[in-house]
């Protein structure tokens, strides 16, 4: 389905740019991301970039991305 592309795609351009693991949901309200750190953890400057990356494939403003860092 074209929901099912669309989480794979945000999914597949975050580890594409060096982060870890990556899980999208989708939902009503904005996207959701949980993103595996690095040992030194996700610094706020990763953060921004996830968020950038998953602003301009989905037009959403930054207040509707959620990055929830996944400590290893």
């Amino acid at each position: 389905s074209q929901l099912i592309d669309n989480v794979m795609t945000k999914e597949n351009l975050v580890t594409a740019k060096g982060y870890g693991d990556c899980v999208c949901f989708i939902g009503e309200d904005g996207v959701n991301l949980v993103v595996s750190s690095t040992d030194q953890g996700l610094s706020e400057t990763d953060i921004a970039k996830i968020v950038e990356i998953v602003r301009e494939e989905t037009g959403l403003s930054a207040d509707q991305i959620k990055i929830i860092e996944a400590k290893p």
